[in-house]
């Protein structure tokens, strides 16, 4: 397979986890069909298939995603703000999907989507933290909403707003 398949596919994949996510936000993940996220990616069914055999698929695709996000963050780190939402956007997708999981009783996919905030937090960022720039560190109140001015210099002092999010979501 050349290069610009690889490339089509993998900004497919984008569009479509891109697509699940806009569903999961407005309908909840157990609430949104494969169909409606073919229709909000415009794609047929059986193409979606081809990427995501199913939702629970898709939890891992975001983990894939937000781990790509960190690696981009430090091969280009002018666009720190950009990648540091798209990994706090996936760490709050994980938790509406973990919290509406057990609300559901299904504790198969609250718990795909803890293990994927493991993989993620464990796997992909504290092992390439120290390599990430040093605004990625530097936080504001959109980077943690409701914390007190006292909080923010803390965690810009210590570098650590991931760890922050996660333990806040």
């Amino acid at each position: 397979m050349n290069r610009l398949n690889i490339q089509r596919q993998a900004d497919r994949r984008d569009e479509i986890l891109s697509a699940a996510q806009r569903c999961f936000v407005r309908s909840g993940f157990h609430q949104t069909s494969m169909q409606e996220i073919c229709t909000e990616a415009g794609m047929s069914a059986g193409n979606l298939y081809r990427y995501f055999p199913s939702k629970e698929t898709i939890i891992a695709g975001i983990q894939r995603h937000a781990a790509l996000e960190i690696a981009r963050a430090i091969a280009n780190p002018h666009q720190n703000a950009h990648h540091r939402r798209e990994v706090r956007e996936s760490l709050s997708q994980f938790a509406d999907i973990a919290l509406g999981s057990i609300q559901e009783g299904d504790t198969e996919v609250a718990l795909a989507a803890i293990h994927a905030i493991r993989e993620l937090v464990c796997n992909d960022y504290a092992p390439v933290k120290e390599k990430l720039p040093p605004h990625w560190f530097t936080i504001s109140h959109e980077d943690m909403p409701g914390a007190s001015d006292q909080t923010i210099v803390q965690v810009d002092r210590t570098r650590t707003w991931l760890e922050h999010v996660v333990l806040a979501t």
